[in-house]
């Protein structure tokens, strides 16, 4: 017999114990289900596939399959962590711009600060800004500061030289909730000078395409060194 979803319903004449008499005959039936109790309801368990939002933000769309626990006996039993959020809330600051500020004081010292500015994005504002950063081989951050939600810079002072640093800026709102942190790196090399010129520096010309150059040089192994500039002319 093909089986359906449509719900058939006895009447009962009468109980005795966990035996039911009905007023008409029922076809019983393998895994078919049964519940007695109030009419036209009925209580059965399901398995999720996926849960997504719809077209409302108050609604989301459950697909699911009848759950048979003999199809999932070798299940792992895990349960999927499923973020309902829409993101539209989160606040994170933008365009996040890190400096190294080196000084040399008369006596011949060296002070080296990280310089850090951001922005804020548009129509969310942050209850606080909370500053951290750490050497990139470190694990663990430090946190330096905690600003008032409409700090747009942050001085670090006084940080050790030839490191590499990571800084992280986290918003929090008014529950004090606090946002996924926005991360860059800065090198803090202790000089105030820029690389040497580069050594060696040759040209020669394309033994096949007299149009093309072949430009050379020794390279450079100073820790700061973060690229190099060709011009013509």
């Amino acid at each position: 017999m093909l089986k359906t979803d449509v719900l058939e319903s006895y009447n009962v004449t009468g109980v005795s114990g966990r035996t039911l008499t009905l007023a008409s005959n029922a076809v019983i039936q393998t895994d078919d289900l049964y519940t007695y109790g109030e009419a036209t309801k009925e209580a059965k368990p399901f398995r999720v596939l996926s849960i997504s939002k719809s077209n409302s933000e108050m609604t989301r769309k459950i697909s699911c399959i009848e759950y048979y626990p003999e199809l999932y006996a070798g299940d792992d039993g895990s349960v999927p962590i499923i973020d309902y959020t829409t993101k539209s809330d989160v606040i994170k600051v933008i365009n996040l711009v890190l400096i190294a500020d080196v000084k040399t004081l008369k006596d011949g010292t060296i002070l080296c600060d990280i310089n850090g500015t951001w922005q804020l994005p548009r129509d969310k504002v942050a209850k606080n800004i909370i500053v951290y950063y750490k050497p990139v081989t470190a694990k663990e951050w430090q946190q330096f500061k905690v600003l008032d939600g409409k700090s747009t810079s942050v001085t670090i002072p006084s940080v050790a030289t030839d490191v590499n640093y990571d800084v992280k800026i986290v918003c929090t709102n008014n529950t004090g909730a606090a946002y996924e942190g926005v991360e860059r790196a800065v090198y803090v090399s202790g000089k105030e000078i820029p690389p040497a010129t580069p050594k060696g520096f040759k040209v020669t010309q394309d033994a096949v395409n007299s149009s093309v150059l072949h430009l050379s040089w020794e390279p450079n192994t100073e820790a700061d060194l973060h690229g190099y500039t060709l011009y013509d002319g």
